[in-house]
């Protein structure tokens, strides 16, 4: 598969337009996950290991205010004379390092690490120094060998209270997107539509956009606008953290671009935005 490692992180995948510097003020971004997958190490993180991390990280400046037992489950089905018998078996247990009152959570598990935040304002502070901090204490403590896919995915929500329809959207979501909201007879009608999309970025790289419009009980029952993108690499490397640091990163201006793409340039310049002084926001 191919690696991106030679690759310029500030660079979308695929050739997508950059989405340049400009930072929107206020992110719509209700909730942002970053998901590393690697070889598993066992079948289980020790106390020892996650406290190891745990010190790895506040010597990083990462401060986790919990550490909790955490476990990964699957559905096992048995088919017998009397039919079906699902049983729920854990498959991994780790631990969920917590701060700021749960707005940041981090789960470590002996394949995987998982990232999230629902207090997101940029990349360079929201997600990259956490990723960055625990990535370094999985691999001095874990010696994970093989990175198997590397994730981020942002769930966006646009609010707008005036927006009586989902056609209140025509002119700020591309009219490639908006589908059966644009139909002559229907169009006025339609109460919620989502469709999910499906990229193709490289040979083993590729996105998910799952969008919509929908009723909006939490923004006076208008019609709000959902965008959640999911942009991943599923290459399989030799773990680095370097590695994972720099694809994370591409994979985040990779998401941003994809955002401008889905809305009208116009609907962007009205959305109040400040100049990025960072490499990797």
């Amino acid at each position: 598969m191919t690696s991106l490692r030679s690759s310029d992180p500030d660079l979308p995948l695929a050739g997508l337009p950059s989405a340049g510097r400009a930072l929107l003020r206020t992110a719509p971004v209700e909730l942002a996950i970053a998901e590393v997958r690697y070889a598993s190490v066992g079948e289980s993180v020790s106390t020892d290991q996650a406290l190891a991390i745990k010190d790895f990280a506040e010597e990083r400046g990462v401060i986790f205010t919990s550490l909790e037992p955490a476990q990964k489950n699957e559905l096992m089905v048995e088919f017998g004379p009397s039919g079906a018998n699902p049983q729920v078996q854990v498959s991994a247990r780790g631990w969920q390092f917590g701060r700021d009152g749960g707005q940041i959570l981090a789960t470590v598990l002996p394949d995987s690490l998982v990232v999230q935040t629902n207090r997101y304002e940029r990349w360079s502070t929201s997600l990259r120094p956490i990723l960055e901090a625990l990535i370094l204490g999985i691999e001095a403590n874990l010696k994970p060998e093989l990175l198997s896919r590397l994730g981020v995915r942002y769930v966006n929500r646009l609010v707008d209270a005036d927006a009586t329809s989902a056609l209140a959207w025509q002119g700020r979501i591309s009219d490639a997107f908006l589908g059966p909201v644009l139909d002559p007879v229907l169009g006025d009608k339609v109460v919620a539509a989502q469709q999910q999309v499906e990229l193709s970025l490289g040979t083993a790289q590729g996105a998910l956009i799952r969008h919509g419009a929908f009723r909006d009980a939490a923004a006076q029952n208008s019609m709000s606008y959902l965008m959640d993108i999911d942009v991943f690499d599923a290459s399989t490397q030799r773990f680095s953290s370097s590695d994972v640091l720099g694809t994370s990163q591409r994979l985040n201006r990779t998401a941003l671009a994809l955002f401008k793409q889905v809305i009208e340039p116009s609907y962007w310049g009205t959305l109040p935005t400040s100049a990025s002084k960072s490499d990797d926001d």
